[in-house]
């Protein structure tokens, strides 16, 4: 993980990691690596707020794929490649460049509904790669195409999980 890239990620993390829809189970967190393997996040795992401790979290679990070493895991390594993670579940990209929009709350009650996984970049700027582009079942954009921080996406989409919840109790 690149020194931007793990700044995105923690703040996406911290964000979407500490909301009760996820901590309950009705939302699952990975992120997808630059080296391709996917790295899943227990409900229960307690993100260090601290960037550095954060940074010594991931590398041990990119050095030993997984943490805490032994017992239970908190956070490990998923699956070597995004394909394989995917299996048949669709993808639904977040791209500030798709043709389509929709709103978070929408996206989430679809992913819900199908079982697909939601993708949002959280690398400092530029196009998702084209393995990635290739593996998305579905390409929208949120708030108009604004160009928006990782943490922001997450933000709405950790909002729109609140919504799905209160939507799902009744």
């Amino acid at each position: 993980m690149e020194e931007g890239q793990a700044r995105h990620s923690a703040l996406s993390l911290l964000n979407l990691l500490e909301k009760a829809p996820v901590r309950e189970g009705l939302a699952e967190v990975f992120v997808h690596l630059q080296d391709g393997r996917v790295i899943a996040f227990s409900p229960g795992v307690r993100v260090p707020k601290n960037y550095d401790r954060f940074k010594g979290l991931m590398a041990q679990v990119l050095r030993v794929g997984r943490a805490p070493p032994e017992g239970e895991p908190l956070i490990w390594t998923a699956a070597k490649d995004l394909r394989g993670f995917l299996g048949n579940r669709g993808l639904i990209l977040l791209s500030e460049d798709a043709e389509v929009e929709e709103r978070p709350a929408d996206i989430v009650r679809e992913a819900y509904e199908t079982g697909s996984a939601i993708g949002f970049g959280a690398f400092p700027r530029g196009p998702f790669s084209k393995d990635v582009l290739s593996l998305a079942t579905k390409r929208v954009r949120i708030r108009g195409g604004e160009p928006l921080k990782a943490w922001d996406v997450a933000c709405a989409l950790s909002c729109a999980l609140y919504d799905l919840a209160e939507r799902l109790k009744g």
